[in-house]
Formats: C-alpha cells, structure tokens, sequence
C-alpha cells in the first residue's frame, strides 16, 4: 500500500472557457446525477425489466466566496439568458479536470440554474451557483499514486 496524496490546486474548473477560482475552504464543486441510470420495472411473476434512461442530466455546485472574481463571470453568463431572451445564450461548456488523477466531468451543454443566496456579514460568506448540466462526460477515477 503506497501513500496518496491529494493537492486541491490540481483540480480545474472551466466554465464556458475562464477558469474558475476563489473557492470555500472546504468545497471546490460538488456534482450528482438527477436520476438513476436506468428504470427498473419488476413483474408480477419475478421477472425483471430495466430500460435505460437517455436523457441524462445533473445539478453542478459551485462553490465560491463572495470574494471571488468568478462570481462576476458567473453573473456575466446568467445575464447573457435572462436578460436577452434567446433561449440559448446562456448555454455553455464545462470542465473539471482533477490532475491528482484521470478524473474528469464534462459537457458542451451547461446553464446557470439558480444563482446564490446572498448574505453579508462579519466576513467573506459563501456563493453557491447551481449549474444543470445535460448528457455530462463523467469518470470517477481517484488519485493517481
């Protein structure tokens, strides 16, 4: 058994081509699945069916400071949709690339769902923006060591 090590300043978040920074100090993203893979439905006799479900889609967490120059761009891209109304503006590229490893998570098809909560206090707080991302590219491979 080796030892691993993990650097967060090898993972790489890309939205719509600008680096993202200016993180939490605990959460870079986090990302899940809407849905299962696939249905199952079960008979009444024992047999079992499954169908594959196609359209895939996720909810991305991007987890900034209210400190961070990415809250700007982020900003910047939610306007492009809202405020122009064409339905596509809005629509864009992501990727998180971890370096520690082969993981990746990828789509040419990502919009801003919900922008953050905001709160002002004694300190710099959280902005947290979800993304909704359709058929995502995604490979959970850990660290290489």
């Amino acid at each position: 058994m080796g030892v691993k090590e993990y650097d967060p300043d090898l993972v790489d978040v890309i939205i719509s081509g600008f680096p993202v920074s200016g993180y939490q100090e605990d959460a870079i993203v986090t990302f899940a699945f809407d849905d299962a893979f696939y249905e199952i439905v079960k008979g009444v006799d024992g047999d079992v069916s499954r169908s594959r479900k196609v359209a895939r889609t996720g909810k991305l967490t991007i987890h900034l400071l209210s400190t961070s120059q990415s809250n700007a761009e982020l900003s910047a891209l939610m306007l492009l949709g809202t405020q122009s109304g064409n339905g596509t503006s809005d629509v864009f590229p992501v990727l998180i690339r971890d370096r520690n490893g082969a993981s990746l998570l990828a789509t040419d098809k990502a919009w801003i769902e919900k922008a953050p909560d905001v709160a002002y206090g004694g300190k710099a707080g959280p902005r947290d923006w979800v993304l909704c991302l359709v058929k995502p590219a995604f490979l959970e491979a850990g660290v290489a060591g």
